[in-house]
């Protein structure tokens, strides 16, 4: 697992977080957009050698890990939000269905990871019976969302294929990921490389595709800075991500020895890019963004 774990850090997790300076940081006109949101990233590397110095270490990491979780099901709702938009599918039961569904498929899986690994539903019959609760509720939920699919075809309104194909490929690959974890040395990182493996090459076609687009426009170059040079190409695009991440290894790697305040700075950048990512992908009255989008 060791090598893969050096190769998912420098060749796919580490350039697909870096990817966010691509269309914010390189560029001139967001720098000016977004100066206060780029500005409260700063409090975000402080949270975790805060923690770590008041020996909270362990409560980072669930804490952590749980914003990570929670930002990839937010995330894999926007794709399917992108996919729903496409295909016209604007139900209104449908948008809650498929919101509950998606929230619960990614973030559940984790919860039931953590209280597996600590043996919690052994230890107190009040958390067995939630958990027994919480997992029944799931699979009536996962049977109204497949029904529903079967009502629609059976009454012959659009199935929106696309949205089924990737819950098709994502929901159950958590659930592998987590089960897999559970009696795996490496613990949560053997479900963090699948599972962020599968999201951030879900993340760099978004981020490119919307980058191809947006940094076409003669207009947009001309105020875009380093961003539109950048964008330029796939392989620049690519090679942006690439350089960025190996060089601040090297550079954290070499002039911080504490293990704890190296992995604290690590989860500062993944932080920043959960917050900005939570503000650039709104496409709703960004009428730039949508044009991109191809909206």
């Amino acid at each position: 697992m060791a090598p893969v774990l050096i190769a998912f850090i420098f060749l796919i997790d580490g350039p697909h977080v870096w990817s966010t300076m691509t269309r914010t940081y390189l560029d001139k006109f967001e720098r000016k957009r977004r100066r206060t949101q780029f500005l409260l990233v700063i409090p975000l590397f402080l949270v975790g050698p805060l923690m770590w110095t008041l020996g909270q270490s362990h409560l980072f990491f669930i804490l952590a890990y749980g914003w990570a979780y929670f930002h990839h099901a937010k995330q894999e709702y926007g794709f399917v939000m992108l996919y729903k938009a496409k295909n016209n599918d604007r139900d209104a039961f449908d948008m809650k269905l498929d919101r509950y569904f998606i929230m619960a498929s990614i973030i559940l899986p984790y919860c039931w990871y953590l209280q597996a690994t600590h043996d919690l539903s052994t230890r107190f019959a009040l958390v067995r019976v939630l958990v027994g609760l919480v997992i029944s509720a799931y699979i009536v939920l996962t049977v109204v969302f497949i029904g529903r699919q079967l009502l629609k075809f059976e009454k012959g309104e659009a199935i929106n294929l696309p949205k089924l194909a990737l819950l098709a490929m994502s929901v159950p690959l958590q659930w592998l990921a987590f089960s897999y974890a559970v009696h795996h040395e490496f613990g949560i990182l053997a479900a963090a490389i699948p599972i962020n493996t599968f999201h951030a090459l879900q993340y760099q076609r978004l981020m490119w595709f919307h980058n191809k687009n947006h940094y076409s426009s003669n207009e947009i170059k001309a105020r875009s800075g380093l961003a539109a040079i950048i964008n330029r190409s796939v392989i620049f695009y690519l090679a942006a991500g690439l350089v960025t991440n190996f060089l601040f290894h090297a550079i954290t790697g070499a002039g911080l020895q504490l293990q704890g305040i190296w992995v604290s700075v690590f989860w500062g950048v993944s932080f920043s890019h959960y917050f900005l990512d939570s503000k650039i992908w709104r496409a709703r009255g960004d009428k730039e963004l949508a044009a991109a989008l191809r909206l």
